[in-house]
């Protein structure tokens, strides 16, 4: 699929970003509603209509959440950043197959404000019903995040929604913390400049290297605890 094509397989659309009155209530900033961005370096693949193996009907997802809390005007304001409205858009689409419970995990948290909830209610937004979707926003790293929540039994594994980078290191804190998960990566990160045009220096392949240390660091950091 070529970098900022924005079908997947079969011709399908991608599902819509809330429209913006919802969005107005969640307390977002206008510009944090895109779902893609306009440069087109993340691109998310849509469910097919049917897909096998997503497990029987009522199956949990865990959504980890991403973003940041800042101040404006004096209060705190969930900024939902791509990742965050990727994972939550592809959440939204499993939970179309599943329909079990879908749990947003992890912080950070200002004044009762936290991504997390930010992206819960983008969940309601995209038609996940609100009875379905809680927030636990307690952890403000991945493995304390899983470390806090509530453990799921060991015979019905939840889904673990996550961008395709962080998903090793995700895997490796809920294995860790005990928690028996199935991956379900979205979010891949594409390049619109193949070729030689790739290893020029850039911002963007600044910001690329940036969060690829960090997950490589991060899951060398969980492997070396297991020793």
């Amino acid at each position: 699929m070529r970098a900022g094509d924005r079908r997947g397989p079969a011709g399908l659309a991608p599902a819509r970003a809330p429209r913006a009155a919802g969005v107005r209530r969640l307390g977002l900033r206008r510009h944090d509603t895109r779902i893609h961005p306009p440069d087109g370096q993340r691109s998310r693949i849509p469910l097919p209509a049917c897909r096998p193996g997503l497990g029987a009907a009522g199956t949990d997802i865990v959504l980890l959440a991403s973003g940041s809390v800042e101040r404006h005007e004096g209060r705190a304001v969930p900024r939902l950043d791509t990742p965050a409205w990727e994972r939550t858009a592809a959440a939204a689409s499993l939970w179309q197959h599943t329909r079990g419970r879908l749990l947003v995990l992890g912080g950070p948290v200002m004044d009762g404000v936290s991504p997390a909830r930010a992206m819960a209610e983008a969940a309601v937004a995209m038609g996940v019903p609100r009875e379905a979707v809680t927030a636990d926003d307690r952890g403000d790293t991945t493995i304390t995040a899983f470390q806090l929540a509530p453990r799921p039994p060991a015979d019905a594994p939840p889904w673990l929604v996550t961008s395709a980078l962080h998903l090793p290191r995700a895997m490796l804190a809920a294995r860790q913390a005990g928690w028996p998960v199935r991956a379900f990566p979205c979010d891949y990160t594409v390049t619109d400049s193949p070729g030689w045009r790739q290893w020029m220096p850039s911002t963007l392949a600044y910001r690329r290297n940036v969060e690829l240390v960090h997950e490589y660091v991060g899951s060398l950091a969980y492997r070396w605890k297991e020793r």
